[in-house]
């Protein structure tokens, strides 16, 4: 599987700085978004036919990877994005799905690995479908946030 950073440029004269899909002006928090509202991939494709299959992993990878390595200050409140949680004793303070012991980290990077959101609700069954929008949101709040922090 690529490297996110084959698929994924910051460029200060594209799109002000954002992380987009390289040699386009397609912003990565706008996947993310999209996934977030239940856009269904297909329509997502229509929407943005520079669009790969591979650029969707590249964006959950990218967005994984922001929330894994503190390079961005996230909030420290319990209420950081609804349906995420975040406490200082909890998996290092990274943010978790509910209080869980499951991170956004280790959805998103599930996710980019070609794992379905049925699989890890399988695997996961303190997981419900509707915590994949939290992450997905919180994940493009994190892209975006980046961005600002630079």
């Amino acid at each position: 599987m690529n490297n996110w950073k084959d698929r994924i440029s910051v460029d200060p004269a594209v799109c002000h700085g954002k992380a987009c899909i390289r040699d386009t002006r397609i912003m990565v928090s706008v996947i993310l978004d999209n996934v977030a509202a239940g856009v269904p991939r297909e329509e997502i494709f229509a929407s943005y036919p520079a669009l790969a299959c591979e650029d969707i992993a590249a964006a959950l990878r990218y967005a994984a990877e922001l929330v894994r390595d503190g390079s961005v200050d996230l909030p420290t409140e319990t209420s950081a994005h609804t349906g995420i949680t975040i406490e200082p004793g909890k998996r290092g303070g990274k943010p978790c799905v509910r209080g869980m012991r499951i991170t956004v980290g280790d959805v998103l990077g599930w996710l980019a690995h070609g794992m379905t959101e049925e699989q890890i609700l399988d695997e996961h069954p303190g997981l419900e479908k509707e915590d994949f929008a939290a992450v997905y949101g919180f994940a493009a709040n994190t892209v975006d946030m980046a961005y600002s922090h630079r």
